[in-house]
Parts: structure tokens; C-alpha cells; sequence
């Protein structure tokens, strides 16, 4: 997660230096995106209490 999180500001960093700017929206789908594959990475990673 931590890898994801500096590539995700030094790749911000890129787009900004560059003039594109990011709102806030775009910035908050990223994190949702990383979140709902990190969940869905500890699901299948879990052991399910039926097994």
C-alpha cells in the first residue's frame, strides 16, 4: 500500500509540474478504485469461517 501511495504522488507530482490539474473527484475515484482492490485482495486472501 505504501508503494501504491508514493507512485500515486510522485505520478501527481509529474501531472502537476505539467500543468494537469486534478480535482479533487478524480483524486477520491483513485483512492475508492485502491480501496475496493484492496478489499477485494484481503477477501481472497481470508479464510472464510465455512471452511
Amino acid at each position: 500500500m505504501l508503494e501504491w501511495l508514493a507512485a500515486e504522488a510522485a505520478a501527481w507530482e509529474r501531472r502537476h509540474a505539467q500543468g494537469q490539474h486534478e480535482t479533487l473527484a478524480s483524486i477520491s475515484q483513485a483512492w475508492a478504485r485502491r480501496a475496493g482492490e484492496t478489499a477485494a485482495l484481503l477477501t481472497e486472501l481470508t479464510p472464510s469461517a465455512n471452511d
